[in-house]
């Protein structure tokens, strides 16, 4: 399973959550970060939780290009940009 939450952000969003279906594992990369924050939060709800709902926060800001591997299992997932001042910024998750 592949989603993208944010492709050539340039500003900050409230994404809606994608269900995952009690996946083990998840990977979260982010490509062109150059200042900005990213947060990951998860949710068990049996429902979409909601796009202004955050839920909890999966691990630290992410705050560089990089991967995150995410522990689960988890039922529903967003990647939010919280704060964004400069560059292109591409976040997808990878489930397996």
């Amino acid at each position: 399973m592949y989603h993208a939450f944010a492709t050539a952000a340039v500003a900050t969003n409230s994404p809606s959550w994608v269900y995952v279906g009690n996946r083990a594992a998840l990977t979260i990369q982010t490509r062109g970060i150059t200042t900005a924050t990213v947060k990951v939060y998860g949710s068990n709800r049996e429902d979409d939780p909601g796009t202004g709902v955050n839920d909890i926060q999966i691990g630290a800001d992410i705050t560089a290009d990089g991967i995150v591997r995410i522990e689960g299992p988890y039922r529903w997932v967003k990647a939010k940009i919280t704060a964004w001042t400069t560059g292109t910024l591409y976040v997808e998750m990878q489930a397996n």
